[in-house]
């Protein structure tokens, strides 16, 4: 009887169905208006659903992703920024950058004389083409991300034609700047009269104009050079066997084909080793076409317990172009067996496997002005033991669970200063100690204040646009992202979530059907003790649940319809339809909203939804986004 009462009452209301019934049935919060059923305060019922008649964001960003039937597209992002103020409901017609298809080849400058042999992708034998072009591989990858905002690399190869041979590519991208990083095939060895002049490297092209369909026909010239001289003190040690290598400064690839150090002769005690690097500038970058900052690297090799070193090319180069010296370097410190734990916190200690990483902040006797990068990996046994072969130095050692606690609580990732001293072959660490995830608990609500049923609640972090390079990655001054886990918000509106103390972007996602935004807060950031009045010297259970001060309410929604368009193809259905469409409001420095796109710096996500058949979208967008609770740090003061 009650399933045939609540057919009767779906029958009597605008913009009800059978499907949005049933989802409520299952416990879906739902959003619905009529003339019984009234909206709060300062809403309007609308097509059966309570919105809002405004909203304070705008410059949202937008990102379309292509799903599978774009074919070459999918996995693609194409991204619009709409200045809407004010945020209104209201139909919006936004133009993508246009789906562009690039067609080309790479050629090989020195083509005429070397007949170059290429190793395939399955060890088998090509042959260059008579018109130069050759075998390669080649990465598209944004030159900028878009507020922080990631966007996924192509990668494509270039493939001979069956008739003529000649090798090409075409890829399909989305229009705008790309880095453009090409690899030729390895290559067997050339006649020994032809080593010099037959060599071939990885090329970077930086901030390639693909913004249209083109050819980009790319040309490896014969590389540069730069001859160095590096003096080792001799003694028990030597560099037989490192190698030598150029790196671009920011994305750190490869743009020289290696060489080996060996053969040295010997000159005032010192080894002298002699060899050549060559390599071709990055390409695009500056009006002088390349920009002079590339990076010499020297890595041990595999066995040997020693930092690789990082160089300048252009303070090599300072007295002679093309010519490098590296004076006198001295040995490095012996390698140190060191045993470590990683444990519970607290007075029982117990242990918990993880995996741990030691980044080196200094090495021990490393000259000055050197930049050292020595990082080594572990995994603990079932006991929480390691042992890793470290150099003696400062180290950010960093501890990542693999388990629970015994209640099921996540433990957070750890970060520990360790120093490890000289002259000690064998050393045995105090434990790494990990802390239980904060547990966060509160309580969501619909606007009429029923519980949100269904919605998932989730932490996540800013993306940021940021300019780290390849030494902040080696010599690790970036620190391990925290790791967050999703919730399911029961029946009361209930919620845990399990986060580790950062500044997080706190997000509620109701079930796309039920009508509602979602409730976005920027800025928040747990603590163990997030009561700013507390005493400060007061003992603090860090097992105990953090409850939020206050319930949370869903934002009123903010209905907008968006009308895709790409004028320039004829396959805009294909590539879009059924296409995820994610909002973006911006965030400055602080991680505050901001309706300035050139003071912002960080974007979060604030709604989602799929594109149609017709190129439609509808979006339900917060009104406004949520300020973090009384008590919890605000933006710009981060957790320590």
């Amino acid at each position: 009887m009650r399933t045939w009462s609540l057919i009767l009452l779906c029958s009597t209301l605008a913009g009800c169905s059978l499907t949005a019934l049933k989802e409520a049935d299952r416990g879906i919060a739902v959003n619905q208006c009529d003339e019984e059923i009234r909206c709060p305060e300062e809403q309007q019922c609308k097509d059966s659903r309570c919105v809002s008649s405004g909203g304070t964001l705008s410059n949202l960003l937008f990102e379309i992703a292509p799903g599978v039937s774009a074919g070459a597209l999918s996995g693609a992002q194409l991204f619009y920024v709409g200045d809407m103020v004010p945020l209104v409901p209201a139909a919006y017609s936004i133009t993508l950058n246009d789906v562009v298809n690039v067609k080309g080849y790479l050629n090989a400058a020195p083509a005429t004389d070397c007949g170059f042999t290429f190793i395939g992708e399955n060890g088998e034998e090509l042959q260059q083409a008579s018109d130069g072009s050759i075998p390669a591989r080649l990465t598209f990858s944004p030159t900028q991300r878009t507020w922080g905002v990631a966007a996924p690399s192509v990668q494509t190869t270039t493939k001979p034609d069956i008739k003529t041979g000649v090798y090409s590519f075409n890829v399909s991208l989305a229009g705008g700047a790309y880095d453009v990083y090409v690899e030729p095939f390895p290559t067997l060895a050339p006649s020994a009269s032809l080593v010099k002049a037959c060599v071939l490297t990885p090329q970077l092209f930086r901030k390639q104009d693909l913004a249209r369909s083109t050819s980009l026909n790319l040309s490896v010239p014969t590389p540069r050079r730069l001859d160095m001289t590096v003096r080792f003190a001799e003694g028990d040690q030597n560099l037989d066997g490192w190698r030598a290598d150029m790196l671009e400064a920011i994305t750190g690839r490869v743009i020289s084909s290696p060489v080996e150090l060996k053969l040295p002769t010997r000159s005032n005690g010192s080894l002298v080793y002699t060899f050549g690097v060559d390599y071709v500038p990055v390409w695009g970058d500056d009006d002088s076409k390349h920009t002079g900052k590339e990076l010499l690297r020297l890595s041990p090799p595999s066995g040997v317990t020693a930092p690789s070193l990082y160089f300048w090319r252009v303070g090599l180069e300072w007295a002679t172009p093309g010519m490098g010296d590296i004076d006198t370097l001295g040995a490095f410190p012996a390698p140190v067996s060191y045993s470590g734990s990683v444990i519970s916190a607290g007075p029982m200690g117990e242990p918990v496997p993880s995996n741990v990483t030691f980044t080196a902040k200094e090495v021990a006797q490393v000259s000055s002005g050197l930049f050292p990068s020595f990082i080594r990996s572990a995994k603990t046994d079932a006991q929480g033991r390691f042992n890793l072969d470290l150099l003696p130095g400062t180290y950010n050692a960093i501890a990542t669970p693999l388990s629970a606690s015994d209640t099921g609580r996540p433990f957070a990732v750890s970060t520990t200063e360790v120093t490890i001293l000289p002259n000690r072959p064998v050393q045995a660490g105090t434990a790494l100690s990990v802390a239980p995830s904060l547990d966060i608990q509160g309580v969501v609500r619909t606007p009429s204040g029923d519980p949100v049923r269904g919605a998932t609640i989730s932490a996540e972090i800013s993306p940021v646009r940021t300019d780290e390079d390849v030494f902040d990655r080696a010599i690790g001054d970036l620190s391990a992202p925290p790791r967050v886990t999703s919730a399911s918000v029961d029946d009361s509106g209930g919620f845990h979530l399990f986060a580790e103390p950062q500044i997080y972007n706190l997000s509620v996602r109701p079930a796309a059907s039920s009508g509602f935004a979602w409730l976005v807060m920027p800025g928040f950031a747990p603590q163990v003790n997030p009561n700013a009045d507390a005493d400060a010297n007061a003992d603090i259970d860090p097992e105990a649940p953090i409850a939020l001060p206050s319930d949370l309410f869903l934002p009123a929604p903010v209905p907008i319809e968006l009308k895709l368009n790409l004028p320039t193809r004829g396959d805009a259905m294909t590539l879009l339809e059924g296409a995820a469409v994610r909002a973006y409001a911006l965030l400055d420095a602080d991680g505050s909203p901001t309706t300035d796109s050139k003071a912002a710096v960080s974007a979060v996500r604030v709604a989602e939804g799929r594109v149609d058949s017709a190129l439609h979208s509808t979006l339900l967008l917060p009104a406004k986004l949520d300020r973090p609770p009384d008590g919890f740090t605000p933006p710009g003061n981060p957790t320590p």
